[in-house]
């Protein structure tokens, strides 16, 4: 009798074993700044030439472009490979993109990067909803609110107004110091970029350039950025 209430609680605790199951550790999403999944595409508008010769708002990136090493802010982002050069603007284009969903973010970092045919800067957000985006050239660019006279390296600047986003919490740093400027080292044709505070819902950006060239501006989700590519001159 012993032996058989023995042999089922064996049998049993055998059973509660093989129906265990462990948790699996989530795989933590990648940031591969040298092949952006698009999730959105360029909105020409303006006076500059045709806007239609650029890819259909489906398309995206090719994937076979090689990983990159990626640096924070201070430093550049390089690879090698075949460049791609789809989706780029021609000078005096306007790429714009409404912000959607309830929409409240902030411009956590901002980074650059050398890439094959281009420059890429890349700026990451925290917070909630889909950025929106105006990005041209400009003559006169500014502070907000003073309206002072912005002055970077090069002979053009690229404007690149940021929509969606608001005012971090009195506890938060993330705009500290107000004005953050980047150096584009090791890059070829953006020089610097200087990040700005966020007023009235948006928040500018400028990106200073050697030459005028065409550009390029994209979002990723997961976390949420924008980019925006510089074309080689």
């Amino acid at each position: 009798m012993w032996g058989g209430t023995i042999a089922c609680v064996v049998l049993l605790a055998a059973c509660g074993l093989a129906t265990e199951d462990p948790q699996v550790p989530s795989t933590p999403p990648q940031d591969d700044l040298s092949s952006p999944s698009v999730t959105s595409t360029p909105t020409p508008s303006g006076t500059g030439p045709d806007s239609t010769s650029g890819p259909p708002a489906t398309s995206e990136p090719s994937t076979t472009q090689p990983t990159s090493t990626t640096t924070g802010g201070t430093g550049p982002t390089t690879s090698t490979g075949a460049p791609d050069l789809e989706g780029f603007l021609p000078p005096g284009e306007q790429s714009v993109q409404d912000p959607t969903g309830q929409v409240d973010l902030v411009v956590s970092d901002v980074r650059v990067g050398a890439q094959p045919g281009f420059d890429r800067v890349v700026f990451d957000l925290a917070g909630t909803g889909t950025v929106g985006w105006r990005v041209e050239y400009t003559e006169e660019p500014a502070q907000d609110g003073s309206g002072a006279p912005v002055d970077l390296a090069g002979d053009y600047v690229l404007a690149v107004h940021i929509q969606g986003t608001g005012l971090p919490g009195a506890e938060e740093t993330v705009y500290d110091p107000p004005q953050l400027l980047v150096p584009g080292t090791g890059l070829t044709e953006v020089t610097e970029v200087l990040r700005l505070t966020p007023f009235e819902g948006q928040l500018n950006a400028y990106i200073g350039v050697a030459s005028e060239q065409p550009f390029r501006v994209s979002r990723l989700d997961g976390p949420e950025r924008l980019v925006v590519d510089v074309a080689h001159g």
